[in-house]
């Protein structure tokens, strides 16, 4: 348990350092628009009717394209470092009996390219069934008949359908990371493992990922209704803190819900994966 704790932690620490890299161009971007000259500073941003906000946002345009690529750099670097802390949770998770430091931590690096193509190949997955249902939704809502609620309907489920398989390829990609911290030789066998386990227990899956995921979106709607009622535009030094310390367990409650979801994970997929092992001897 307690390298479990630990595991979390560092997945914590290093989701909001891979914040912080992706949101500093942007910070040095809203710097560089002068906006910190007034005296009630970057507060005027935050403002009501967000007129400053757009002014600054019209000011930079010119900064934009170069922010973009240099991002979508950031974030495929941020993307891959991130694959580290989720292989040593995962081992960490995954393991029957207490290993040494340095066999653990061996092991969850020697799974760092399996779990970075099965992070990869899941994020193409959904990107690639939302791009299908958004065109699908299109081309149906384009074909408009004279009964309009029923066309926004049919684009609607469309959208629906597409979203419900995006999650459902995110739902395989930890059920396949699953099995690789189980035991699973490599990404391939892992996928294959864990697509075995994705239709035999589809109900069982989806009631381990729907409670810590209702948990975290309850978290960040609580946040947000909290730091809509602090106005960080207004000028007391504490209500920036507040924010800044509600953010930050933010992304601690929401790493502890992939945790308690991975376990579940783990939970289902080890008694197949040993029950399909014994048929083989």
């Amino acid at each position: 348990m307690k390298r479990v704790i630990l595991a979390v932690l560092f997945d914590y620490a290093a989701r909001a350092a891979g914040a912080l890299v992706l949101a500093a161009p942007v910070g040095a971007m809203v710097a560089a628009s002068g906006i910190g000259n007034f005296p009630e500073g970057d507060r005027l941003l935050f403002e009501r009717g967000g007129l400053l906000l757009v002014e600054v946002v019209r000011a930079s345009w010119a900064l934009l394209p170069p922010l973009a690529a240099s991002s979508l750099v950031s974030g495929v670097v941020v993307f891959g470092a991130l694959t580290l802390p989720q292989a040593i949770l995962w081992s960490a998770l995954g393991e029957t009996a207490p290993e040494s430091t340095n066999t653990f931590l061996g092991r969850a690096c020697a799974r760092v390219p399996a779990f970075l193509a099965l992070a990869g190949l899941g994020f193409l997955a959904q990107i690639l069934v939302l791009t299908l249902g958004l065109t699908a939704a299109g081309f149906l809502h384009g074909r408009a008949t004279h009964d309009e609620m029923r066309t926004d309907l049919v684009a609607l489920t469309a959208l629906a359908v597409a979203a419900l398989l995006a999650l459902s390829c995110g739902v395989l990609r930890d059920v396949a990371g699953a099995t690789l911290a189980c035991g699973a030789a490599n990404g391939r066998a892992a996928l294959r493992a864990g697509l075995r386990v994705f239709l035999r227990s589809p109900l069982a899956l989806a009631a381990r990922w729907f409670v810590p995921a209702s948990l975290g979106g309850a978290l960040v709607l609580a946040v947000a209704f909290a730091v809509g009622r602090l106005d960080v535009g207004r000028s007391e030094g504490f209500r920036f803190l507040a924010v800044a310390v509600l953010h930050q367990l933010v992304v601690l409650g929401l790493t502890v819900c992939r945790a308690v979801w991975f376990r579940g994970a783990v939970r289902i997929v080890r008694p197949q994966l040993e029950a399909v092992s014994e048929a083989r001897r």
